[in-house]
């Protein structure tokens, strides 16, 4: 992905392959220990470095991203200066991880607050 552009070209609904545009969106993370592009240890996630969020941030004149794809322990995690920011809303994922969720809220202004919750798993 290069340009917010791109979004506009897929298709939708669409199932999810195992690479492209759609596969990388949904699985690829931040990692501030990674320089370019890494391909991580599990079957189709990609991790990203510092270098990467700082030119897509900058090409396409936006201040963050949000992501949502990855279990954080206190539903959230602001990252690289809160140019990242990683949520996660499903606590006690599955009823194995003991994590916080959390819910983005946008104001008016567009300020981000994340707001964390603690509700039990059920199956």
């Amino acid at each position: 992905l290069q340009s917010i552009d791109q979004l506009r070209t897929i298709r939708r609904p669409d199932d999810v392959p195992d690479a492209g545009l759609i596969c990388d969106l949904l699985w690829s993370y931040f990692d501030a220990n990674v320089t370019f592009w890494v391909h991580s240890d599990k079957a189709v996630e990609w991790a990203f470095g510092p270098d990467v969020l700082e030119k897509f941030l900058d090409d396409n004149h936006l201040e963050r991203i949000y992501c949502s794809s990855r279990i954080m322990e206190e539903g959230y995690e602001s990252l690289h200066g809160d140019r990242m920011v990683s949520f996660f809303s499903a606590s006690n994922y599955c009823g194995e991880f003991h994590n916080k969720g959390a819910v983005l809220v946008l104001d008016e202004q567009l300020e981000h607050k994340l707001a964390t919750h603690d509700i039990p798993w059920s199956p």
